[in-house]
């Protein structure tokens, strides 16, 4: 009984020995973050136009993502650490997905760079400042995005709007017929002295007479405020005389009904 005791104690033993060997000969594995931490960024263009139908395949801006630290991943086709792209109309775009291998703050600014179509166009000046963290946790990257614009206020949302207005070109005023000036009188010259018109199919002699007048001059002639205010003067005389007549018949009647008393 004490041999299969001892036995039993001395194969614990050569156990032990065998775990403590192979902890010390086999080598140590590291616990590292594999993943790649990803981001894409979406950008709408809103155009607001009065006065005109919106062309929405005509109107193209371009705008520009630049890497702040010349160092932070970019889509592809980016130069001197830019990456340019354009939008037409209203149309919003999402950006090439970025990678991030390394946790840390990664910097960008995103903004207008032209205006391809037309210059009379109010374009939005807008800033977005962009940062994306990237953290580690239990051996894994998270990135999350935060876009700050020119007023310091955080954005969901990567928006540029630009605003257009047509306003109708003003009319210059119809010329009057009656119209003395320079630029109004058909027969002006140009010098201050009217050309004279030829003269009236009645057969008038005046110089300023126009045709079908009955030959009496402009100047002498009775315009049509004259002929009212001449019929006015001769309603107010017969008005005036027939009531002088009815009161001297009424006197003459009451006179006779008196001698006859």
């Amino acid at each position: 009984m004490k041999q299969k005791n001892r036995v039993r104690q001395m194969l614990e033993i050569w156990i032990c020995a065998l775990v403590i060997c192979l902890g010390v000969v086999l080598p140590s594995v590291n616990v590292r973050a594999t993943d790649v931490a990803q981001v894409s960024f979406s950008v709408r263009q809103i155009l607001d136009i009065k006065g005109i139908e919106a062309q929405e395949d005509v109107q193209e801006f371009i705008y520009v993502l630049e890497d702040m630290e010349n160092k932070n991943p970019l889509p592809q086709g980016s130069e001197d650490n830019q990456y340019l792209f354009s939008l037409k109309g209203n149309q919003s775009i999402q950006l090439e997905t970025l990678a991030f291998t390394q946790a840390g703050e990664y910097h960008y600014q995103l903004r207008l760079k032209e205006n391809k179509i037309d210059p009379a166009f109010t374009c939005d000046e807008e800033i977005y400042e962009i940062t994306v963290y990237v953290t580690e946790r239990m051996g894994e990257l998270r990135a999350y995005v935060m876009a700050v614009n020119t007023a310091g206020l955080k954005n969901e949302e990567l928006i540029f709007t630009h605003s257009y207005e047509q306003t109708e070109p003003t009319q210059p005023d119809p010329v009057k017929p009656n119209d003395t000036d320079n630029t109004g009188n058909p027969n002006d010259t140009g010098n201050g002295t009217p050309n004279a018109p030829s003269s009236g199919s009645g057969g008038g002699t005046g110089n300023d007479a126009p045709s079908g007048t009955g030959g009496k001059g402009f100047a002498g002639g009775v315009k049509t405020g004259d002929v009212m205010r001449m019929t006015g003067i001769f309603f107010l005389m017969a008005t005036s005389m027939g009531i002088i007549v009815v009161y001297f018949q009424k006197a003459k009647i009451t006179k006779t009904q008196k001698e006859v008393c």
